[in-house]
């Protein structure tokens, strides 16, 4: 029984950890290579974007997944308090 709760409790703890890696943006790469017909020549181009985390750091997700886990470990001290009882 236990042994459940200690699994839920390491499953949240990665949630919280996946949660705090999503407030920062992901960066884009893109590289490529274009054919200029009008003067018959070739180019390398190349480009990036980095969207601006202004609006959106996650916080919600994040309050979220610390919540959920704070809430597993306590009902695993409920657990415990019960097995103690019986």
């Amino acid at each position: 029984m236990l042994l459940g709760w200690d699994q839920e409790i390491e499953r949240r703890q990665a949630v919280v950890a996946l949660e705090k890696a999503r407030r920062m943006p992901d960066v884009t790469v893109a590289a490529g290579v274009r054919r200029l017909q009008e003067v018959d020549d070739t180019a390398l181009v190349a480009g990036f974007s980095v969207p601006l985390p202004v609006f959106d750091r996650n916080q919600g997700a994040r309050a979220a997944a610390r919540s959920d886990l704070h809430k597993a470990r306590h009902e695993r001290h409920a657990a415990v308090a019960r097995l103690g009882r019986q």
